[in-house]
């Protein structure tokens, strides 16, 4: 299912960082938050080793984004999985933490 989602942010500990670590050979989930007034409500973006867009860095700043509602490759978890890097649109606007 292709979703948009409004009001998110990578976790803190995740920005800077590149959309796939270097270290992995298939997939990344990297933590997002999707803020919900004094609430922070975690997901996971999944973002494959194959991708055109791996080694870009995630954004900054609280925005919207669109992806593909999927499961783990074990099937267990769901998780979100972009088009492209630039389906992460954040720009603006903070969470309160």
């Amino acid at each position: 299912m292709y979703v948009e989602v409004a009001n998110v942010r990578f976790a803190a500990e995740e920005q800077g960082k590149p959309f796939v670590d270097p270290k992995d050979y298939y997939d990344t989930q990297r933590k997002m938050e999707a803020c919900e007034g004094q609430n922070k409500v975690p997901f996971l973006l999944e973002t494959s080793a194959f991708a055109g867009f791996k080694d870009l860095p995630l954004p900054s700043g609280t925005g919207s984004i669109k992806g593909i509602v999927s499961k783990t490759y074990n099937g267990r978890n769901l998780v979100l999985a972009l088009n492209n890097g630039h389906d992460a649109w954040l720009a603006g606007g903070e969470c309160v933490d």
